[in-house]
């Protein structure tokens, strides 16, 4: 039997997955996505954990789409079903009710790089490089261009998914893709230290600040936010 795709562990409120398929720079197929939907259900089900960590294991966080896979896909239906499935494991992340943190070193491209631009924080080592080529595939990378997008600066956003361009850490820090950049090996202790840092704090008012940095601007959400983490009746 094949090892499993993702490692999950538990320490104190930090819930850590890994992508682990190392050989592979961790590119995603849809049995490590359904591992992570899987494993972020549980996540949410089992009310203890106030952090999500996902992490690479091995030289990269996530090269992006196993490309063995996807060309075995057969156009029409069966391409359609694969981008359903994995469009809402990373909408899943996306929209999880706990804070989550990437912690990406080595390749971050592609899916992989979208995994990590819909995480509310992004620590990168400094040997991590961040790249969207899927155009040069004939492809698009669909959760960069929509849930993504307000994470990067537009044109940076542009250069990437028109033109190619890869940035490497400090580079990303500074447009935005990236949060805390940590040096080399560093990344995972330093995204333990950001997301102990979170665990501490009051988890509603954690919750509901996460919601809000997510959501569109809404005054009035914001306020009765405001009046729930007080205890005031709303």
């Amino acid at each position: 039997m094949s090892a499993p795709p993702l490692r999950v562990r538990h320490e104190g409120a930090v819930a850590w997955l890994t992508l682990d398929r190392p050989a592979r720079h961790n590119a995603l197929t849809l049995e490590l996505l359904e591992a992570l939907g899987a494993a972020l259900a549980a996540v949410v089900a089992g009310a203890t954990a106030r952090v999500v960590v996902v992490s690479g294991a091995g030289p990269s966080f996530c090269s992006g789409a196993d490309l063995v896979e996807t060309a075995a896909l057969v156009a029409g239906a069966d391409r359609d079903d694969y981008l359903r499935r994995t469009f809402a494991v990373l909408r899943t992340l996306d929209e999880l009710p706990l804070p989550t943190i990437a912690a990406v070193h080595g390749h971050v491209l592609a899916g992989g790089c979208e995994l990590a631009m819909v995480c509310d924080l992004v620590v990168a080592g400094i040997d991590a490089v961040f790249g969207l080529p899927e155009t040069e595939l004939g492809m698009l990378p669909v959760v960069a261009l929509t849930r993504g997008r307000a994470r990067p600066a537009p044109g940076v956003l542009a250069r990437m998914v028109l033109a190619g361009d890869r940035l490497d850490a400090p580079q990303a820090l500074r447009a935005g893709l990236a949060d805390v950049l940590a040096p080399a090996g560093e990344h995972l202790a330093e995204a333990a230290r950001l997301a102990e840092a979170i665990a501490e704090r009051d988890a509603t008012a954690v919750a509901e600040a996460t919601a809000l940095m997510r959501a569109a601007p809404d005054d009035a959400a914001a306020l009765a936010a405001a009046a729930r983490t007080m205890g005031m009746p709303r």
